[in-house]
C-alpha cells in the first residue's frame, strides 16, 4: 500500500470514527430531556389549512422557532371535528416533538365522540394559552333582522335558521349559548365548514349566523353581512358599533374560542417546562401579537397565557357545553 493510499485509508477511518461518535452523542442527546430540542418540532393543526387555527399556528410557530432554537414545522390534520389530529398528537411519541394546537372545540370531545375515548384533560398537557377570538352575532346584508330583539322575537316563534359550521364547531357552540338565552326554538343548519355556511349566509338562505370575528371580518369590511351583537362582555374595538348581548337584556355568558398548545401525557417535565416558557415567551413577541391583533384575533398579556390559565379554560368549557351538547342530543334544543 502506498504512502498516498495510508493517509487516505486513515483520514476515512478518522472520519469514520468520528460519525460514530456523533451519531452516538446525537442519539444519547435526544433521550436527554436537558438536550432538548436537537431536531424539528412539529405542531399538528387538526383542521384544513387556511383557516383561523392555521393562521395562529403558522405564526406561532415562527415565534416558536426564535424561542427554542430549532425549526418547528405546522402540519394539517383535518377530519372528524378535529378529532383525527387531536388523536395523532395524544397517541404521538410523548418526547415534546409533537404538539397539538387545537381551540374551544377540544371541550366538546368527550360528550360528541365518547366512544373515542379520547379525554383531552388526561391525554394531553397545557402548555400555554396563545390566542383568542371574540365572536359575533351577524345577519345577511338587508335582512329583515335588524337588531337582537328581531333575531330574538323570530327565534321565540321558532322562525330562525342558523348557519353553523357543524356539530362541535365554535359556531354551533355559540349558536346555542344564544339560543339558550333567547329561549328560543332555532334550527341549526350543520354544514361541512365555515366556508360554505358563510356562502349561504350572503346568499340569504339562512338567517343568521354567529362566528368568529377572523372570520367574519372581510365580509364585515365589504359589508356582505351585518354585525348584531358580540357574544361577550365588552365590544369589540374593530367593530364598536355592535352592542354585547348584555347590553340587550340577554343573560349569555362571554363566549370566546380560545387557541391553546398541548403536547401528550407523559412528557417529561423539562421539556414541558422548557416548552412552556417558549411559548409563553412567544405570545409576548411583539411581531406575533400584530399579525394577530391585524386578523381580529386577542392575544393574552403573559399572566393570562400560562398552563395553568389553559387548563382552566378548558375544565371550564367541557363542564358548560356538556349540557349544552346533551341537549342538543336529545332534542331539547
Amino acid at each position: 500500500m502506498t504512502a498516498v493510499a495510508r493517509s487516505v485509508r486513515r483520514a476515512a477511518l478518522v472520519i469514520a470514527a468520528m460519525a460514530g461518535m456523533f451519531h452516538g452523542w446525537s442519539a444519547r442527546a435526544e433521550g436527554r430531556a436537558d438536550a432538548y430540542p436537537v431536531r424539528p418540532v412539529v405542531i399538528v393543526v387538526p383542521y384544513a389549512a387556511g383557516g383561523p387555527m392555521d393562521l395562529v399556528a403558522r405564526h406561532l410557530a415562527v415565534a416558536l422557532k426564535d424561542r427554542l432554537g430549532a425549526t418547528v414545522m405546522v402540519e394539517n390534520h383535518g377530519g372528524a371535528g378535529g378529532t383525527i389530529g387531536s388523536q395523532r398528537v395524544a397517541r404521538a411519541a410523548a418526547d415534546g416533538y409533537t404538539l397539538l394546537l387545537h381551540h374551544v372545540g377540544l371541550a366538546t370531545v368527550p360528550a360528541l365522540y365518547p366512544s373515542l375515548k379520547l379525554d383531552p384533560r388526561r391525554d394531553l398537557v397545557p402548555l400555554a394559552l396563545v390566542s383568542e377570538v371574540p365572536m359575533m352575532v351577524v345577519v345577511p346584508a338587508g335582512s329583515s333582522i335588524a337588531g337582537i330583539d328581531s333575531l330574538a322575537s323570530r327565534s321565540r316563534a321558532g322562525q330562525l335558521n342558523w348557519g353553523t359550521a357543524g356539530p362541535g364547531s365554535a359556531s354551533s357552540l355559540c349558536m346555542r349559548l344564544v339560543g339558550a338565552a333567547m329561549r328560543g326554538r332555532d334550527t341549526e343548519v350543520a354544514y361541512k365548514g365555515t366556508g360554505p355556511a358563510l356562502i349561504d349566509l350572503m346568499a340569504g338562505r339562512v338567517d343568521a349566523m354567529c362566528d368568529l370575528v377572523t372570520n367574519l371580518k372581510p365580509m364585515l369590511d365589504s359589508g356582505k353581512v351585518a354585525a348584531l351583537a358580540t357574544v361577550s362582555d365588552r365590544r369589540i374595538s374593530m367593530f364598536p358599533g355592535a352592542p354585547t348581548l348584555a347590553e340587550h337584556g340577554l343573560s349569555v355568558e362571554s363566549f370566546a374560542v380560545w387557541y391553546g398548545l398541548f403536547a401528550p401525557a407523559g412528557t417529561p417535565a423539562p421539556v414541558v417546562q422548557a416548552l412552556r416558557r417558549a411559548a409563553e415567551a412567544a405570545v409576548g413577541n411583539a411581531a406575533y401579537r400584530t399579525a394577530l391583533a391585524g386578523a381580529g384575533a386577542t392575544v393574552p398579556i403573559a399572566g393570562d397565557a400560562t398552563a395553568t390559565r389553559l387548563g382552566e379554560r378548558l375544565s371550564q368549557d367541557v363542564a358548560r357545553l356538556r349540557p349544552l351538547l346533551a341537549a342538543a342530543a336529545d332534542g331539547r334544543q
